[in-house]
């Protein structure tokens, strides 16, 4: 018996990605079971340092001066979670309106469970959610990544999933994003969170134990994609079948756009109808370097004129959010960080972790282009 752990940003194919894998018969996946035990953790990391300037625990690590992700692994290394503990974020979870499983048998459960680390609560959570015993058991939990060094240095497989970040934000923003993650979040914001994403992807893509893949390939090619999943977990192919979701009953898929019940490529490409052209030009000029890397069609743009894009750009999304303030994308600092970030993977320079999360990521997104 093993375990693994998926993760992502929003809208990145994560729903999709854990309906695929729970069709093979030897793996077993439960869809956001616990969110707030990741956030509840990542809080008492703050706390733990005296750190009150986090806005949202599970931080994109944008301007982050007062830590690191390896600070993170090395709290997640000593932190022990209590049953008082989880007994708090179980209360937590009776309000939490977010979408995903929720473990019906907690008090039973709790009962049953001794004081551990992160991965031994994770190894006793989640066999419980399963009638049908799995060689594989997993869960996914969306802007997660920074739990990945942690899994991988505890021997947990980790999956990570990316997506174009055109139709990130298409599928956020249009018709019925808001009802997945809630009302809309800034442009820049958003923007944060998936060059965060695809950090931790590139730092630990190394490792045996994480698989990274994009959405685009999974839709445009999920035989061949899940193939390269079961050669990671060293099980036997999926099953020839037309439908590869024949499994999940009457599964529908969470598109912001229409329901599906089997896999689609209609949502690739989506942006170039559905997103304004400013916000496709400002996407473009902060995340060209790690789209490039990453394979995604991007057109022939020069230096100065990225740099007018980030400039002039103005939210067009009407935002009902305090926090992060609506004005985020708009705050000249801001811009000028994004400028400054933008200039030193042209030209080189000091990649502060305080921009790339890892100084490591700077040099490789220099190398790129």
């Amino acid at each position: 018996m093993s375990y693994f752990f998926i993760t992502g940003a929003y809208r990145s194919g994560t729903t999709l990605l854990d309906k695929l894998l729970c069709s093979h018969p030897s793996l077993q996946v439960a869809s956001q079971p616990f969110p707030l035990l990741f956030v509840a953790i990542k809080e008492t990391f703050c706390q733990s340092i005296g750190y009150q300037g986090e806005q949202f625990p599970l931080s994109n690590y944008f301007r982050e001066k007062e830590y690191c992700p390896e600070d993170v692994t090395k709290f997640l290394d000593k932190f022990k979670i209590s049953k008082e503990f989880l007994e708090v974020v179980y209360k937590r979870l009776q309000s939490f309106s977010g979408t995903g499983d929720r473990l019906s048998n907690w008090i039973d459960i709790l009962g049953q469970i001794e004081t551990g680390h992160l991965c031994d609560i994770y190894r006793e959570l989640l066999p419980a959610y399963f009638e049908d015993a799995g060689r594989h058991f997993g869960c996914k939990e969306i802007l997660c990544e920074e739990f990945i060094p942690y899994f991988i240095q505890k021997g947990i497989r980790c999956i990570h999933i990316t997506r174009d970040p055109r139709d990130m934000m298409c599928s956020l923003n249009a018709k019925k994003g808001h009802e997945f993650v809630g009302d809309l979040r800034p442009t820049l914001f958003n923007i944060h969170n998936w060059r965060k994403s695809v950090a931790f992807a590139l730092q630990y893509e190394s490792s045996p134990l994480l698989h990274t893949l994009r959405y685009e390939d999974l839709v445009c090619d999920p035989k061949g994609e899940l193939l390269k999943i079961t050669d990671f977990f060293g099980v036997e192919p999926y099953a020839s079948k037309k439908n590869l979701l024949s499994e999940n009953n009457h599964w529908k898929a969470n598109s912001s756009f229409q329901n599906y019940t089997e896999i689609s490529t209609d949502s690739v490409g989506r942006y170039k109808k559905a997103l304004p052209e400013s916000v496709i030009a400002f996407i473009e000029a902060t995340c060209f370097a790690e789209m490039k890397y990453l394979g995604y069609g991007l057109p022939p743009k020069n230096e100065h004129e990225m740099f007018r894009t980030i400039k002039n750009f103005k939210e067009p999304y009407e935002l009902e959010r305090n926090n992060p303030p609506s004005d985020y994308s708009e705050r000249s600092f801001l811009k000028d960080l994004e400028t400054i970030r933008l200039h030193e993977i042209i030209h080189g320079g000091g990649f502060s972790p305080e921009q790339f999360v890892f100084s490591e990521i700077g040099v490789i997104l220099n190398e790129t282009i």
